[in-house]
């Protein structure tokens, strides 16, 4: 009732709002892209790692459905556009929250920005099949996730078992590997002292890859940097 009464209130019943003329979807990504860009943090750079050299002969991207999107948080503040990849996430009391990758894909923005000659996609769902194209690769940009919702309580800090036996792993066979966090806050890295770069993108949104491949790359620099 007291929603209904505002609405009456302040006349969007009679008058409801009408849109003036076409939405620019692409000016709306590039602020997306730039509110990323400053909230992209560099967690550890040992040796300057980063930013990457442009023109490498291969580069390898694992995990996190980076070939589709970036991890968006779940509940109603959560946005899905059109592409999004959507898959189950949880139910709670009848109502299904579905755990949404917006389509903004790491993967093809760092074939864009790397201008290497190959940039490889691993699942990381077999570790042996990952592990075989690290050993080949120059650098391996490794994405992690950890997945946050209204009504659902998150059980401790630390990423899935599987995700840090897959860091652990790429990291043994290629020292050049790289960690990108998608989470929504805080995570243990028991592995930090096995890779030489991790940065934070949180919940990109929907101009995320391009924002992560900048960072990468130099083309931007990341909104904060841990001392």
């Amino acid at each position: 009732m007291r929603i209904l009464r505002s609405l009456f209130a302040v006349g969007a019943i009679a008058h409801p709002a009408t849109p003036k003329g076409d939405i620019d979807y692409s000016a709306h990504r590039l602020i997306a892209q730039r509110e990323a860009e400053q909230g992209i943090v560099l967690l550890k750079n040992e040796r300057d790692i980063l930013p990457l050299k442009r023109g490498a002969k291969k580069l390898l991207v694992v995990g996190a459905h980076a070939d589709h999107g970036v991890l968006a948080g779940g509940g109603s503040s959560a946005v899905t556009p059109v592409g999004s990849l959507r898959l189950p996430g949880i139910d709670f009391m009848g109502i299904e929250t579905q755990k949404v990758y917006q389509p903004s894909s790491p993967l093809w923005a760092i074939r864009a920005e790397s201008t290497a000659a190959e940039v490889a996609y691993a699942s990381g769902e077999d570790v042996d099949e990952a592990v075989e194209q690290a050993k080949e690769a120059d650098a391996v940009i490794l994405f992690v996730e950890e997945w946050r919702s209204e009504a659902l309580d998150a059980q401790g800090l630390a990423l899935s078992k599987e995700q840090n036996q897959l860091v652990e792993a790429l990291a043994a066979v290629n020292r050049r590997t790289i960690v990108v966090l998608e989470t929504g806050g805080p995570v243990t890295l028991p592995w930090l002292d096995r890779v030489p770069a991790v940065l934070e993108a949180w919940y990109p949104g929907s101009g995320g890859g391009e924002a992560i491949a900048g960072v990468l790359f130099g083309r931007v620099n990341p909104g904060g940097v841990y001392r």
